[in-house]
């Protein structure tokens, strides 16, 4: 189930045409919040999470892709996924399904 906050945010910015890097972005990083609104109601979290996520993306796509062009493949989807979950679910509080040991999302405090 909670993975499906993730294929949310992507399904929205699939849809996505290529605009501006600026207004990419913004809509990337909204359409990443509507997607995880509901798993934390906190708004800094949901902000660290979706810039994590974001920076995943630009490293799969670091340039603007056309979205609507099925120009991406099922192993990029696949490799943008498992990026966001091992690097950014955690900040959300929510563990990747390897169990990782490492630390609690507590970890850091602001």
């Amino acid at each position: 189930m909670k993975y499906l906050i993730l294929l949310t945010a992507f399904s929205f910015l699939f849809q996505c045409s290529s605009k501006e890097e600026k207004e990419y972005k913004a809509s990337f990083l909204e359409g990443c919040a509507q997607s995880v609104y509901g798993a934390t109601d906190d708004p800094q979290l949901i902000a660290e999470y979706c810039e994590c996520a974001y920076k995943e993306y630009k490293q799969i796509f670091p340039k603007i892709v056309d979205l609507d062009q099925s120009n991406i493949t099922a192993e990029q989807e696949a490799q943008l996924q498992s990026g966001v979950e091992e690097n950014c679910l955690p900040i959300l509080g929510i563990e990747s399904h390897d169990d990782h040991d490492h630390h609690d999302h507590d970890g850091h405090d602001h």
